[in-house]
């Protein structure tokens, strides 16, 4: 049974950036997971935004996008309930 992932940003950083001190840790996550892996826009900038304050490239991010291993495809009203609950 396949199962979806949704994505924060702490982990999608930490895979970006060897300098993370969770780096190792995420990549091995990683490997057991099926993409895609779900996640929004507020993600995204955040993440483009800490990976520039780290002087790391941002084109690894949208390249992850690109080749579909992250997709753009959480909508909030349609998971309202799901994530109030988590919340």
């Amino acid at each position: 049974m396949s199962r979806s992932v949704l994505l924060d940003t702490g982990p999608l950083v930490a895979f970006l950036s060897a300098a993370d001190a969770h780096h190792f840790w995420v990549r091995e996550q990683w490997e057991q997971l099926s993409p895609p892996l779900l996640t929004c826009e507020a993600v995204v900038t955040e993440a483009a935004f800490l990976l520039q304050r780290q002087r790391k490239s941002r084109a690894a991010l949208f390249e992850l996008i690109r080749r579909g291993v992250v997709r753009l495809d959480f909508d909030l009203e349609a998971e309202l309930s799901v994530v109030a609950a988590l919340v």
